[in-house]
């Protein structure tokens, strides 16, 4: 995942009305789940979820 991928995912995930599911963030940035959660760690992804 580079850079701008991880831009985008992390806006996507702040963006709780447009991308309610971290699914659909997945879906979106094109990577594999696994992937996904190597990048953003739940933990990290409820931070993100939390400044929204």
């Amino acid at each position: 995942m580079d850079k701008e991928k991880t831009r985008a995912a992390e806006a996507m995930l702040k963006d709780t009305v447009n991308y309610p599911f971290v699914g659909d963030v997945i879906d979106h940035v094109g990577i594999g789940r696994t992937a996904f959660y190597r990048y953003f760690p739940p933990d990290r992804i409820r931070e993100l979820r939390n400044k929204a």
